[in-house]
């Protein structure tokens, strides 16, 4: 069973980014939802949901992360050729 919450399907992949984590801590600490509940919403299971309740940092490392490897990622494509250099044999300047 999926949920669709704003447009992204939540409970299939068992990933949760940030924007759900910030929903299901709204839920739970401001508008009392229990996690029972939470844990219909989302299709999460309420291990998951209390885990994440209670860490302050979850997901975070792993963005950090991605987003060292796409700056990596960006710096090797400066650094090689453009395409129609490359097929081009001879340099353009």
């Amino acid at each position: 069973m999926s949920v669709h919450l704003r447009g992204r399907m939540v409970g299939v992949t068992g990933v949760i980014d940030l924007e759900l984590l910030s929903v299901i801590r709204r839920w739970h600490h401001q508008d009392r939802v229990p996690i029972r509940e939470i844990e219909r919403r989302t299709s999460l299971s309420r291990n998951t949901i209390r885990k994440y309740l209670r860490s302050d940092t979850v997901g975070v490392e792993k963005n950090v992360q991605d987003v060292r490897r796409q700056i990596w990622q960006v710096i090797a494509a400066l650094r090689r050729p453009a395409r129609s250099q490359r097929l081009a044999g001879d340099p353009l300047h």
